[in-house]
């Protein structure tokens, strides 16, 4: 059976949460790509610090 049958198709609300938290995750990578050059621990702490802004959401 194909997804559409099933209904299991991502709604439009769906898409925008994605949009959102991929904003999110980009915007925070840039910042740290930017400091990274100041400081490069800063490189190890990135995952930690896009886990807590831009974690996994639960609708």
């Amino acid at each position: 059976m194909s997804n559409v049958e099933n209904g299991k198709r991502l709604k439009g609300k769906e898409l925008i949460i994605i949009g959102i938290f991929s904003a999110i995750y980009f915007v925070i990578n840039f910042a740290f790509m930017l400091l990274g050059g100041i400081h490069p621990v800063l490189w190890m702490l990135m995952p930690g610090f896009i886990a807590v802004f831009a974690g996994i959401p639960w609708s």
